[in-house]
């Protein structure tokens, strides 16, 4: 009788010793032909090809509208890390990029192949899954997971934008910003536009090694596109050799008021600060008059790391203020 409880004894510390029992939950994973219950025996096995663990039980759990909720129970030293689409979160957009589950299905294989080379892991979990509500436009997106320590993170990013790009459409604005993602090692994916009453939202869905944010930059109004335009030209130069300069910067045509806006967006966050000159000015000639010895004096005088700045109305005061490109200190 002793013998026998020692070796059970050594059998339950060698069981504590090696891990215990974990689960994982899917939720909201788009219906199949397989039905909920069958859905679940397949994610058990591509569960077991991407990690070489056999799971004690794979179950669904509910079946709704939205999709099927299942639960994949295993046995590990730990509980596995995970790298999904679905915790791809940032900024206030849903997770939804396509309009449809069709469109998904359709877009589902070049997404795994993005995520594969990105992450440099093997997918367990691969459909589409619903995010938004009923009259979301872009309501589906790819519920793709793996486990691992991964290379780079799926992420989303958002931003609102309150002017629309002036001579630049939305595929050349697309265009701009992944090709100044892809020159800094971030992957970009979709970048889903989104009107909001009075202004707009953009998801940008990416992958990249660390954690990143999008902000945008209303930096000035103007009277006319034609003086924006000079502004957006000579934003350029104030930023060459700078380490994380715009994705993008372009004049924008508001909803009211001013005829232009200049406005420039980053990822991230950016090495400089804007800053309204504490000098104001009745009307943009006597602010534009002013503004060489305004910066010059900032720089030189007030030793201040001014690079440079534009002049803009403030709708506020109704006059003309500089606003200041000043490094990050």
């Amino acid at each position: 009788m002793r013998k026998i409880h020692l070796v059970l004894s050594g059998m339950f510390l060698g069981a504590f010793a090696f891990g215990g029992e974990f689960s994982y939950t899917i939720r909201n994973f788009g219906a199949t032909v397989y039905g909920c219950h069958g859905t679940a025996a397949n994610l058990a096995e591509t569960f077991e090809t991407a990690t070489g663990i056999k799971p004690v039980k794979s179950r669904c759990l509910s079946e709704k509208a939205d999709g099927y909720t299942i639960e994949i129970t295993y046995v590990a030293d730990k509980s596995l890390p995970v790298v999904s689409t679905s915790q791809a979160t940032g900024g206030l957009s849903p997770l939804g990029r396509y309009a449809s589950r069709q469109a998904c299905d359709a877009a589902i294989a070049e997404e795994v192949d993005i995520f594969k080379a990105e992450t440099r892991l093997t997918p367990a979990i691969v459909g589409c899954s619903r995010d938004g509500i009923s009259s979301e436009k872009w309501a589906w997106y790819p519920r793709i997971d793996a486990f691992g320590d991964s290379l780079k993170r799926p992420q989303k990013a958002g931003y609102q934008f309150f002017s629309v790009p002036q001579g630049m459409d939305g595929k050349t604005l697309r265009d701009k910003i992944f090709a100044s993602l892809k020159a800094r090692d971030i992957r970009p994916v979709a970048l889903i536009f989104r009107s909001q009453m009075a202004y707009g939202e953009a998801a940008l869905h990416f992958y990249a090694a660390d954690r990143l944010k999008l902000q945008m930059f209303e930096l000035t109004r103007n009277a006319s596109l034609a003086a924006c335009q000079a502004q957006d030209a000579e934003l350029d130069s104030l930023f060459t050799g700078d380490p994380n300069p715009p994705l993008v910067h372009y004049c924008g045509k508001p909803v009211m008021g001013a005829a232009s806006e200049l406005n420039a967006l980053f990822i991230g966050d950016p090495t400089v600060e804007f800053r309204p000159s504490t000098e104001r000015f009745k009307t943009v000639g006597e602010c534009e008059a002013a503004r060489p010895t305004l910066i010059q004096y900032y720089q030189q005088t007030l030793k201040l790391p001014v690079r440079g700045g534009f002049c803009g109305f403030d709708p506020f005061a109704r006059d003309y203020r500089v606003t200041l490109v000043e490094d990050r200190t």
